[in-house]
């Protein structure tokens, strides 16, 4: 389409790489994983106990 500005695969790559790695790194600081002892406890709890 004559219409669209021409953008160069290598600059969509790079785009799309620094918006990649911007989204996993706010994901990774952002997660606060739970203690040890509530994980524990929520599997005990969360499994159902099967009869058969």
């Amino acid at each position: 389409m004559p219409q669209m500005a021409p953008i160069s695969w290598l600059e969509t790559f790079i785009m799309f790489t620094v918006i990649f790695m911007s989204i996993t790194m706010i994901n990774y600081y952002l997660f606060k994983p739970m203690p040890k002892t509530n994980i524990k406890n929520l599997k005990d709890t969360a499994l159902p106990s099967w009869k058969w």
